[in-house]
């Protein structure tokens, strides 16, 4: 009786409507191009707004409040949830920065795997630097692997163009500086870097999955404040899903990539692309109850069988 399976259910038939449309279309790239230039739009605006706010010619023009109670601020060019002692981060129109990076690699898987303009990727890979989120540069850096291994001499100028622009905005305060390079940073206490926010949420999850490893405990029971004294908080991270619907939902959930990786034999690179969704469901995880979810993860499946099969016939 769980109300958000129902949800689930909407979401799937949403997603399957929008795969059908591509495929009458004869797999039509538009809605992939639609979505790599929303994202771009998202990424250079924030950009320019985050250098007009550090050089203090951008204010907030409004505060409101997150779904989960956070304030968020309202730029006009961004939003953000992330503005206090002089650090600014940019998260698009997302709930937040993480977000905006873990989508722009989306659209950056879309925009070379199908779409393959060079523009895009270019704005896409500058853009999102502005996020700061350390999870973006975790799976640029597989991104750049798997594309550009064989061109060392781009590799080279990637990182190069993108440390310079890092140390540039870093080096606006001492605030923005510490928030980004002090989460590289070792900590003896937890054993980790101090930008890793995921490892205990992980724990917290595996523990629930242990105790319920069938069906899983929920998705609604999860996020209960039953669950919360007994468990502790147990908000985004890999084995949420897990948790929440046992190993019978983990494997319904991830079946797409399992199809993608199947792909892998006609296209090797699908093999690194399903790879790099993966390490972004560690950051953020397959959340069923989002549209973007199913969405963009059954396009990317769809788009690649659609390549492989008749696209270049």
């Amino acid at each position: 009786m769980d109300t958000s399976y129902y949800t689930r259910i909407i979401l799937l038939l949403t997603t399957f409507a929008i795969l059908r449309i591509q495929q009458d279309e004869g797999g039509s790239l538009d809605f992939c191009k639609t979505y790599d230039v929303w994202l771009v739009v998202q990424a250079i605006s924030g950009t320019i707004g985050i250098l007009l706010v550090l050089g203090g010619l951008l204010q907030p023009i409004f505060k409101f409040v997150e779904m989960d109670m956070r304030p968020g601020y309202f730029f006009g060019l961004f939003t953000t949830n992330t503005y206090f002692g002089g650090l600014v981060r940019n998260a698009g129109f997302y709930d937040e920065p993480g977000a905006l990076a873990f989508w722009g690699i989306y659209a950056l898987i879309i925009n070379k795997m199908f779409v393959k303009n060079t523009k895009i990727e270019k704005l896409l890979i500058v853009g999102l630097i502005s996020t700061m989120s350390v999870a973006y540069f975790i799976q640029l850096a597989i991104y750049l692997l798997v594309f550009y291994r064989k061109q060392s001499w781009k590799l080279i100028m990637i990182a190069a163009v993108i440390l310079i622009t890092l140390k540039f905005i870093t080096s606006y305060n001492e605030a923005m500086d510490s928030a980004f390079w002090g989460r590289f940073q070792y900590d003896e206490s937890t054993g980790t870097i101090s930008g890793d926010n995921r490892s205990v949420l992980m724990e917290r999850c595996w523990r629930i999955f242990c105790d319920y490893p069938i069906l899983g405990m929920g998705a609604r029971n999860l996020v209960s404040p039953e669950v919360a004294s007994k468990y502790g908080f147990v908000g985004a991270n890999f084995f949420f899903n897990w948790a929440a619907d046992g190993i019978v939902g983990a494997i319904i959930t991830y079946l797409p990539l399992i199809y993608l990786f199947h792909l892998g034999r006609y296209d090797k690179k699908l093999y690194g692309i399903g790879l790099l969704m993966l390490l972004g469901f560690l950051q953020r995880p397959y959340d069923s109850t989002q549209l973007l979810y199913p969405m963009m993860t059954y396009t990317i499946v769809y788009q690649a069988y659609y390549s492989i099969f008749y696209r270049n016939e």
